[in-house]
């Protein structure tokens, strides 16, 4: 928003302003404004008059500034409000540097007038008309960029008059460098250049010599002008809208018409800065793009446009352009991409349109706007004004491109501006906003089909690592396939066969439950999925054993009792307590904790026992010691226990298999798969197992974190459990031909490539694939020289490629020959031996050494696939370990160098 500096007499009136309630100023009458090319903050605003403004900004905006400017302010510099000028309608900066305050003004009686802004310089020659010979209204004045002394005027149409003219205003005729157009005589001596001055001492402009004045060129227009542009790169040509339909060039050398279409876009040409064989033009509701050089069709149209009264390039911003419809509040932005070349067509570059409603953002209102117009130099500087003398000076703000590179580096660039954030992955913040970080991290880790590996990866996730963990022990117990518990207790319907419960009581201690477990097949098979032991095994020492070594001294001791174990139990609470490493006041808990487990009695129910545990139970933050206490005190409500969610999912599951009735049970074990999928919990896989309820667990979960790794890797893992030959029941072959898994395998596929994991994206791949039942046929095979048929593929029955061509230890058959046409194979660039022989690799090279059994690898074809020399696999490879040259003599490839990766592990 502008406010105006009041320095000249009755410029403005002052008003204030409807729908901000400012004061400011305005002239009687707005038709233009226009940046000046040569004072950089300087406008010149039309009307009534010629008014210049010095116009300052208290904060210049980058294009990268999301808050609106401040306010701008215009201060008067000089005017020029003669009589002559109160009607003009068009203003052209000339773009000579030695009069930096001139200008061209077109008006309503066709006159073009030469003026000058400041006054001071009226009595030195200034100002200079030129008045075609029938008067009529002018539609434009150009000058020309390089030649400056041409001004070109278009004019309305008139009968037997041209409406184009080209004044030179230096000898007000024009000076052609071929003289065979007019005698000499006819344009008079040469102009004298006597240049007046202004009162800065400033060489303003040459002063032609009046009495020697001759008339324009008149080119051939018939028809009305209605707008003009001289084409930058070649001066001698000026591209004119005449009529309402065509476009046509003219070269003022000859003054005939080079080349013209009829195009319905003959408004407003505007010629970009940028590429100077490109323009615009409006006609018809679209701006149209054209290349002067191919003048046929249009490169772009931009459609849906009513009315513009404003057509401009941004001169500092490649492919902007801003265009204004009449009585609109709004600028119109056009962002276009154009390919650069020799040659355009239709399909060329990309078109992005965008709307900026500067005013209303602003808070100026719906008030129409005038004109506007482009800072020279600044960028993407833009200054409006309205009807009513409203000035907005704005900076269009680019639209934000950004680009992030595979190792994680952000950049984002606007207009010439470019920003980067060097490295976005600092570990410590980083990884919490950004899974990619970590998904790549694991991936050069080893995090893939291994287990084993996989659990040492993923040590800093409790949820994945317990995962893992679990997983594993399921790969150790289970073969030939693997079920989740809910399918382990309802594969035969949907309840669980009714059994009859038994009290048991451990040998050492008083604890008598009933337990359903002991006489269901189906409940044992579901512990043993939960990695629990059946009462009275011997085993279940060793995993307390394992958990206190890892410190989980609360849970040793639930399942303690859980197995009816309350002197082992107590015994792991005990040695916690003992335990140095551990915090003091969990030291503390754990040892009040079993001095409360020792006093444990099946006879002390609704006793001061019970009262007392009850009251510790409120002050124990740990789930398991919780559900101890809550265990011994529920008098056989054992659902109260189940209610804590904090407890570990497993041991959830196996205090239900086990003390649960077969209804409650089989609500609570249908109920809790429900939760967990569609939560996403991967601890859910326990319940659900690799089928498509268990998909749905992992869609949810890579819903919930975008970790698409773990899920495929993990859906690959699952289903190698299904590795029997030759089963393949159809819910494994639904999971395989599942569209989310396959989408899930081929984006972290694309992921590793993107971070260029080759090896990684490598074994990911053969693992997947050698535990698959389906296998990917060759891709890659010898072909025979003479008849190009597999050299592999005829194979007599029963006998495969590695029998016939590798064979194995001492004793392989001789396949040195195409088994198809009978020729002899290529020879062995180091040992010339046929391929498909033994070669020499490993055998001593001649010396007195026992032969060795030849491993098959040393028999493989091999061969560059720059030069297509090749050889036995171990020749070549005991080659290559003290050359880089192909072995053929005269080849001059450098085999060994030509993609060669070596793996940290090789």
């Amino acid at each position: 928003r502008a406010v105006f500096d009041r320095c000249g007499p009755n410029a403005f009136t002052s008003s204030l302003c409807g729908s901000c309630g400012r004061s400011t100023l305005r002239m009687e009458v707005v038709r233009g404004i226009e940046w000046s090319p040569h004072e950089e903050n300087h406008v010149l605003i039309t009307g009534t008059g010629l008014r210049l403004y010095n116009v300052r900004r208290p904060h210049f905006r980058t294009l990268l500034d999301t808050q609106p400017g401040a306010d701008a302010v215009l201060h008067t510099v000089s005017e020029n409000c003669e009589e002559s000028l109160l009607h003009c309608t068009l203003v052209d900066w000339y773009p000579g540097p030695s009069a930096k305050r001139v200008v061209a003004v077109g008006q309503h009686n066709g006159t073009a007038c030469v003026t000058a802004v400041d006054q001071d310089e009226h009595g030195l020659g200034i100002p200079l008309s030129f008045t075609p010979r029938v008067a009529r209204p002018c539609s434009q004045v150009a000058w020309n960029p390089v030649k400056t002394n041409l001004l070109a005027v278009g004019l309305h149409k008139m009968n037997k008059e041209s409406s184009l003219l080209i004044w030179d205003v230096n000898t007000r005729h024009i000076s052609l460098s071929d003289a065979k157009r007019r005698p000499p005589s006819a344009f008079g001596s040469t102009a004298v250049e006597t240049g007046y001055r202004s009162s800065s001492n400033r060489s303003v402009a040459a002063q032609p010599t009046p009495a020697k004045t001759a008339g324009p060129i008149e080119l051939p227009v018939a028809e009305g002008v209605n707008s003009v542009a001289w084409l930058p790169d070649m001066p001698h040509l000026i591209m004119a809208g005449v009529g309402s339909k065509w476009l046509k060039l003219f070269d003022i050398r000859s003054g005939t018409q080079a080349q013209s279409t009829h195009s319905r876009g003959a408004y407003h040409l505007s010629i970009d800065p940028h590429s100077q064989h490109v323009l615009a033009s409006y006609s018809e509701s679209s701006i149209k793009i054209w290349d002067v050089r191919q003048f046929k069709e249009p490169l772009h149209v931009i459609k849906d446009c009513q009315s513009i009264s404003r057509l401009a390039w941004c001169p500092t911003r490649p492919g902007l352009i801003a265009a204004l419809e009449a009585r609109s509040p709004v600028v119109q932005l056009h962002d276009l991409h154009l390919k650069t070349g020799p040659k355009f067509d239709n399909e060329a570059g990309q078109l992005v349109t965008r709307k900026n409603t500067k005013h209303q953002e602003q808070g100026i209102g719906r008030q129409p706007l005038c004109d506007f117009s482009w800072h020279p130099s600044h960028p993407n500087r833009l200054i409006t004004i309205s009807e009513l003398g409203l000035v907005e000076d704005l900076t269009v703000s680019e639209a934000l491109t950004v680009s992030m590179a595979p190792s994680g580096e952000l950049a984002y660039a606007a207009g010439e501006y470019l920003a980067w954030q060097k490295n976005a992955t600092d570990p410590p913040a980083a990884k919490e906003i950004d899974v990619s970080l970590i998904m790549r991290q694991r991936a050069s880790q080893g995090y893939g089909m291994k287990i084993a590996r996989n659990i040492e990866v993923v040590q800093d996730d409790p949820a994945l690592h317990d995962a893992w963990v679990w997983l594993q022990a399921q790969a150790d117990r289970v073969a030939g396939g693997f079920s989740g518990v809910k399918d382990i207790l309802l594969k035969t319907g949907n309840a669980i066969q009714q059994r009859v419960p038994s009290t048991t009581a451990a040998a050492d201690s008083e604890i008598r439950m009933q337990t359903f477990d002991q006489t269901s097949v189906q409940r044992a098979g579901a512990l043993t999925t939960c990695g629990w032991a059946p009462l009275g095994d011997a085993r279940l020492n060793d995993r307390l054993d394992a958990l206190e070594a890892q410190g989980e001294h609360e849970r040793a001791a639930l399942l303690g009792v859980m197995h009816l174990r309350l002197e082992r139990a107590i015994e792991a609470l005990t040695k916690g307590s003992e335990q140095a490493g551990l915090a003091e006041d969990r030291r503390s808990l754990l040892t009040a904790a079993a001095i409360a487990l020792s006093g444990y009695s099946s006879s002390a129910k609704h006793t001061l026992w019970n009262k007392t545990c009850a009251a510790l139970m409120s002050r124990l933050n740990t789930p398991c010691l919780r559900a101890l206490f809550a265990f011994l005190t529920c008098d056989g409500n054992v659902p109260m226990v189940l209610e804590d969610d904090r407890l570990r999912l497993v041991d959830r599951v196996g205090i239900a298999c086990r003390f649960l009735e077969d209804a409650l049970l089989t609500q609570f074990i249908k109920d809790l798969t429900t939760e967990t999928v569609s939560s996403g919990q991967l601890d859910g896989l326990l319940l659900t197992g690799f089928n498509l309820e268990g998909i749905d667990l992992l869609a949810r979960y890579v819903d919930r974190t975008a970790d698409v790794q773990t899920a495929c890797i993990l859906v690959a893992v699952g289903l190698s459990f299904h590795n029997t030959p030759g089963v393949a029941s159809a819910e494994l072959r639904k999971v395989q031909s599942d569209p989310r898994v396959r989408e899930w395998t081929e984006c972290y596929r694309d992921l590793l490539d993107v971070w260029q994991l080759w090896m990684e994206r490598a074994k990911f791949d053969v693992s997947r694939l050698s535990s698959s039942s389906s296998r990917v046929a060759p891709q890659v095979f010898v072909k025979c020289s003479f008849c190009s048929k597999n050299v592999s593929s005829a194979v007599g029955a029963g006998v495969g490629v590695r029998a016939r061509l590798m064979g194995s230890g001492l004793h392989r058959p001789s396949a040195s020959a195409c088994p198809n046409c009978r020729k002899p194979l290529p020879r062995c660039s180091v040992c010339l031996l046929r391929l498909g022989s033994p070669s020499s690799a490993g055998d001593g090279h001649g010396k007195n050494v026992a032969p060795q059994p030849i491993a098959p690898f040393d028999r493989w074809f091999s061969w560059c696939q720059h030069c297509r020399h090749g050889g036995h696999a171990g020749c070549l490879r005991d080659w290559f370990s003290s050359h880089v040259e192909c072995p053929v003599a005269g080849c001059s490839c450098l085999c060994d160098s030509l993609g060669a990766t070596k793996h940290p592990e090789e």
